[in-house]
């Protein structure tokens, strides 16, 4: 066994609280020569053409390089297109047990992945016996894309050579594995929105954050408060986000906001917006909005906002200018409850809603009074809705947006929730998505912004549209069973479904780079406060007062895309009788700071210190993490959960690692972990769930 320690900050235990060469592969490299650019189906004069063209005009260049991000995403994960329009499917491994029987995603990265924790487990014998059936699936994902030929070319003449089965699996493998890795190469030359799979985010919501008392709380004097946030937001605010360890920022309600039909009594939701294109002057002028992304930017800190296109106020500008661009009736429908006459234009337009499951009730629609309803299957509001957010990158230059509602606008959600209220012949469904066709017309004009979706479906299909990340609070797509979304597998306690939430963000963050990584969290502006009991209001609760250790501990320190809502290390909390949520919008709400010397307070600010420490303990570079769970024959006797954190380039066993554990149960468990092949090895105790059942180990380094 390593000689291993308990990785602890100076001030003492984890729940004190305390204070604060790049070598061209032979053939594998061939399409690096016909495809560096654009993988269109061209003739090689074509491209050159093509080529001469970009060189003098800047923008065909990020057309074609963005073309090619596309169909690298498709053949590392999600799988290309089939003949008939069928869509590839992630290949199957009947020959094994259930957990491991279906790969992660369709393409090249998700098939190796799986058939390599196969090998792991089973040995390589079975995965011997399926060498045709894998040269099927390499064939009908590689065939599609023309400059994918040396490689088939290859794969055709190892399967018709007279060797062993054995021998003809194992250089197959290793093929397709180097040529995988030059796509991953070339991926990341050409994706500059990539920085979001590394952005740990601090969520603010200006209207209660309370900056005069964020600063008291941290012993720093007021000073200047006028009430608009990008004016008073200064550097030293912005030092003490980077200190915690946060390199992004991600504000809600930064857009003008409806009045008429506005929720409550504190200014509406921030997602009713009147104007999509300008900031709220209530937060400053554009020239203040510049400035602070500047001042962000400068110090290595991005921008988020929301770009919330599904809807908008009923009073938006748009509803005058463009009705049209809404979903509307010319009469009076059956149902006037879910829409508002526009006396201008004699129009009926549509609240925003969506089609909810009610137990007993069968599909009823939800709306939201406070909005309209845009017809994303009108033509000219696509072109608005590109146009507008083309122009607040133009404006403001901001580095990346939060879509809200994201799978709802995805064309199977539309269709279900709102074909009945469109004329169909006129808004036939359209053979591409909203989302795509968005995502890829700002990306030529601003190639390193990010999209993130709001998506608790459709995962699939928001990352086939270009989505860097999506929210983690489920995966209700996904190909195994359980719910494989952070956050509900942590909600779960189930050691099981942990740890398949462990497994599927392990493998987008640190396997694929075709694909939208999973943004986690442990609450955010839609969620109950994190400490909450689970069926506290309403049936809507957190983590619970005891679980939300383990839960924060997990979340904090994995490497990843994190989102973190401000006023959770306050231990803020204040629904109302209509809003389970931690800060309402119904009523005005300010935070109040006295919280953060607190226990779970205290724990929080320690356990981003950890993180910190952990980056300065693996030294510099990217972090990879990898599930760790106990034998299958003493899994009942040790229910911990758990991650070992590795530099991306350290390959296994890993010379430099860092072990996160948690007891998500009411007893102690001991924890005797042994993976040999990842170099690790070590036995603790947890105490039952709590502060105390957390721990982090390490090898001596």
């Amino acid at each position: 066994m390593h000689k291993v320690e308990l990785l602890r900050l100076p001030e003492g235990p984890v729940a004190s609280g305390g204070e604060e060469e790049d070598v061209a592969l032979g053939e594998v490299s061939a399409f690096l020569e016909l495809g560096r650019e654009t993988p269109q189906p061209v003739g090689f004069e074509d491209y050159c053409g093509l080529v001469t063209v970009a060189k003098q005009w800047p923008q065909v260049e990020r057309e074609l390089n963005l073309a090619s991000l596309y169909e690298l995403r498709a053949l590392l994960l999600h799988g290309t297109a089939q003949p008939l329009g069928n869509k590839m499917r992630p290949f199957k491994f009947p020959h094994l047990e259930p957990q491991y029987a279906v790969a992660h995603g369709a393409g090249l990265e998700g098939f190796l992945q799986c058939e390599k924790e196969l090998v792991r487990r089973h040995g390589r014998a079975a995965s011997v016996a399926e060498y045709g059936s894998y040269c099927n699936y390499l064939r009908d994902l590689l065939a599609p894309v023309p400059w994918t030929r040396p490689l088939r070319s290859r794969l055709y003449d190892i399967s018709r050579s007279d060797r062993s089965n054995e021998q003809k699996y194992e250089e197959t493998i290793q093929l397709v594995g180097e040529y995988t890795d030059v796509l991953r190469r070339k991926i990341v030359t050409i994706d500059h929105s990539r920085w979001v799979r590394e952005a740990r985010i601090y969520q603010i919501f200006p209207r209660a954050f309370n900056l005069a008392g964020w600063r008291e709380a941290q012993g720093r004097p007021i000073g200047s408060c006028s009430g608009k946030f990008f004016v008073d937001f200064d550097v030293h605010d912005l030092e003490n986000l980077i200190e915690k360890g946060f390199n992004s920022i991600y504000i809600i309600g930064a857009f003008p906001i409806g009045k008429v039909h506005a929720k409550g009594f504190a200014g509406g939701s921030p997602f009713s917006i009147k104007c999509h294109w300008i900031v709220d002057p209530a937060h400053g002028t554009d020239s203040d909005v510049k400035n602070f992304v500047l001042m962000c930017n400068r110090r290595g800190v991005s921008v988020v906002v929301d770009l919330v296109l599904n809807h908008s106020a009923v009073d938006a500008d748009l509803v005058k200018r463009r009705p049209d661009c809404y979903i509307y009736r010319e009469s009076q429908p059956k149902d006037p409850n879910g829409h508002v006459f526009q006396e201008e234009t004699g129009l009926w337009l549509q609240h925003g809603g969506y089609l909810d499951n009610r137990e007993g009730q069968g599909l009823v629609r939800e709306y939201w009074k406070d909005t309209l309803q845009f017809n994303l299957w009108n033509p000219d509001t696509r072109r608005l809705h590109i146009a507008s957010t083309n122009d607040l990158l133009q404006r403001y230059n901001f580095n990346g947006f939060r879509v809200d509602m994201a799978y709802q606008m995805l064309n199977s959600y539309f269709e279900k929730n709102w074909q009945c209220e469109l004329d169909t012949t006129r808004y036939p469904r359209p053979s591409r998505e909203f989302l795509e066709e968005l995502i890829s017309a700002v990306k030529i004009e601003h190639p390193g912004t990010a999209f993130i979706a709001e998506g608790y479906d459709g995962w699939q299909e928001l990352s086939e549209a270009g989505f860097d990340a999506i929210f983690g609070l489920n995966d209700m797509d996904c190909n195994h069973k359980h719910h494989k979304g952070w956050y509900k597998g942590l909600m779960s306690r189930s050691p099981e479904q942990i740890r398949q939430a462990i497994t599927r963000n392990a493998f987008l963050h640190c396997c694929q780079t075709g694909g939208a990584d999973m943004f986690t969290f442990i609450g955010d502006h839609d969620r109950p406060a994190p400490w909450r009991d689970p069926e506290s209001v309403d049936g809507r609760g957190g983590f619970g007062q005891v679980w939300v250790y383990g839960a924060t501990w997990l979340t904090l320190l994995k490497p990843g895309p994190l989102l973190f809502y401000g006023g959770q290390e306050g231990m803020f909390d204040a629904p109302c009788d209509e809003d389970y949520k931690a800060i309402t919008f119904k009523w005005p709400v300010t935070i109040n700071w006295s919280g953060v010397k607190d226990e779970y307070g205290g724990f929080v600010n320690y356990t981003l210190r950890m993180y910190q420490m952990i980056q300065e303990r693996l030294g510099p570079g990217e972090l990879h993490f990898t599930l760790l769970e106990p034998e299958d024959d003493v899994k009942q006797q040790q229910p911990w959960v758990g991650y070992v954190i590795h530099r991306a380039d350290d390959e296994p066993p890993f010379s430099k690692w860092i072990a996160i554990v948690a007891n998500p149960t009411d007893a102690q468990v001991k924890v005797e972990c042994s993976r040999p092949d990842l170099g690790v090895s070590f036995k603790i105790n947890l105490d039952s769930c709590g502060p105390h059942g957390v721990e982090a180990v390490c090898n001596i380094l």
